[in-house]
């Protein structure tokens, strides 16, 4: 009988333990960076560097959030360290795998046509957005992650 008792007692020890070990650890996240889409939604196709055109898609899964209502911001910092961009958006947790998106649209300036057909400057008027970009992944106001991409002309 006491041989029982000590194992009973030694394996609720052991649940406690995994347990809180599990609670410690947290939420987990991670992001990746892609142009690829359907419908608007974008695809698991990671990329780290994008044109001078379209849509670049940051992408933030996290996994094992606490259920209930949450924020996040998604900062875009471009190439001078100057914040372009800022994403935000609250959402509600339901299920253990959430999947968040935003993205930084490119558009050439109207008066860079002309640089670009008779001068060749393929990339006249985005100088500014050219270079690596600086994103951070806020959760609750509390930075989870920050990634970078290049835009290359």
């Amino acid at each position: 009988m006491r041989g029982f008792f000590a194992a009973s007692v030694m394996c609720l020890l052991l649940a406690l333990l995994a347990t809180s070990a599990q609670a410690v650890k947290g939420p987990r996240y991670s992001v990746y960076f892609t142009a690829e889409e359907i419908n608007g939604t974008p695809q698991k196709k990671p990329t780290s560097s994008f044109g001078c055109s379209g849509k670049v898609y940051g992408v933030l899964e996290i996994r094992g959030l606490e259920r209930g209502k949450h924020r996040v911001d998604i900062w875009w910092i471009d190439p001078s360290g100057k914040r372009r961009e800022r994403t935000r958006f609250p959402f509600q947790v339901f299920q253990d795998d959430h999947r968040i998106w935003a993205w930084l649209r490119l558009i050439r300036p109207k008066d860079s046509v002309i640089d670009r057909v008779f001068m060749g400057n393929s990339a006249s008027g985005m100088e500014a957005f050219i270079g690596k970009w600086t994103v951070k992944f806020r959760v609750d106001r509390k930075l989870v992650r920050k990634a970078s991409f290049k835009v290359i002309c």
